[in-house]
Parts: structure tokens; C-alpha cells; sequence
């Protein structure tokens, strides 16, 4: 029930070109079809939803309740949300 490897995404640099070394501009594109994750201006990942939306996405079990029934494909993400970045060492970025 962890859609975790549907959703993340990991740009590795070499270790002399590290994230340490610059300035970089992140980014995610929010459209009413999906996200688009960039580091760069270069797309590092997308997420398009099915016509079921994030809740088909993610393949709950049957007796787990859909918390989103009557959103829209992009719900919870048809609504305000906090995104979270997270950087495990210099070297990589991920996008949780």
C-alpha cells in the first residue's frame, strides 16, 4: 500500500560536480493532468495519474476507503499542499 516508487525520483551528480558545488533551480510543474519534477530546467520525473487518480495509482487493497471519493483524477492534489524536498547528501536530491 506504498506507492513510494511511483512517486520518486533521484538525481544523482558525480562527486566533483556535486549539488554542493552550485545554485540550482527546482522545480514542479502542477497541472490539472500531473506533476513534472525538474532540477535544472531538466525534467527529472513525472507523475500522470490514471483516470482513477492518485487513489488507482497508489492500488489500495478493496477494504481500504477511498478518503477522495468525489475529487477530482488529481486528488489530494486538486487542492492547496506543502511539497517537501529533501536532500540526503550533496552528491543527491530526491523529490518525495
Amino acid at each position: 500500500m506504498n506507492g513510494y516508487e511511483k512517486t520518486h525520483y533521484v538525481v544523482q551528480r558525480p562527486v566533483d560536480d556535486g549539488f554542493d558545488r552550485a545554485f540550482h533551480v527546482y522545480g514542479i510543474e502542477w497541472t490539472s493532468e500531473g506533476l513534472i519534477y525538474t532540477v535544472d530546467g531538466a525534467v527529472t520525473g513525472t507523475v500522470v495519474p490514471p483516470e482513477g487518480g492518485f487513489w488507482e495509482l497508489g492500488e489500495f487493497p478493496s477494504d481500504v476507503t477511498n478518503p477522495w471519493t468525489g475529487g477530482e483524477k488529481m486528488a489530494p492534489f486538486d487542492q492547496e499542499v506543502h511539497a517537501c524536498l529533501h536532500s540526503l547528501n550533496f552528491n543527491d536530491f530526491e523529490i518525495i
